[in-house]
């Protein structure tokens, strides 16, 4: 695994839009499927402040992991929200959207102390490569050196029991039902 730079956004943002096409929390944040793009973009310059986005060693997989409580939201990350918010969000659904984001925010521990894995993808003809388990085993790593858990939300059944395989627990369920979806809060205890 290799920390991305700057110049990886495409990459990133391309393999992070294929693999959350279909993704039900992302469809129902935005206004049209083609602005997953847009929160793909949005989620690599936040992570990138805070070092957390990784390629696989093939660059066939992504994982967006960063110590929640490195750095405080400044004005540019602000700037960033409100960019997103116009350019692909539901403003039909604001109220909705601010009250999901609020409620798993709130779900997180709230020292910010741990590690959030926010987003992972690989390309599906990389799954035979291995850059999947090969990003889990450096973060799982990662957490390990920092002495720091791991803790991350789905609402996909099949990443749910993908995080259970790698040993991740469900810490939390919840029924949002302006989305009509579960939402798992899960986590991998390290420490």
């Amino acid at each position: 695994m290799k920390q991305a730079r700057k110049a990886d956004k495409a990459k990133v943002v391309s393999i992070l839009e294929k693999s959350f096409a279909e993704n039900k929390t992302l469809l129902f944040l935005t206004r049209k499927r083609k602005h997953i793009r847009k929160i793909a973009e949005y989620a690599f310059d936040y992570a990138l402040r805070r070092k957390g986005v990784f390629l696989s060693d093939s660059g066939n997989g992504v994982a967006i992991c960063y110590q929640y409580n490195h750095k405080k939201k400044d004005w540019l990350d602000y700037f960033y929200e409100i960019k997103l918010f116009f350019r692909a969000l539901s403003l039909k659904r604001a109220h909705k959207i601010m009250a999901h984001t609020k409620k798993i925010e709130n779900s997180r521990p709230q020292d910010g102390n741990f590690l959030y894995f926010w987003f992972f993808g690989a390309k599906p003809e990389s799954l035979k490569q291995n850059s999947a388990k090969e990003l889990y085993l450096s973060i799982l790593k990662l957490a390990k050196k920092k002495q720091l858990n791991i803790y991350a939300e789905t609402t996909i059944l099949k990443n749910k029991n993908v995080y259970e395989r790698f040993g991740f627990e469900v810490y939390k369920q919840w029924f949002n039902p302006d989305s009509g979806f579960n939402v798992w809060f899960m986590r991998k205890l390290v420490v």
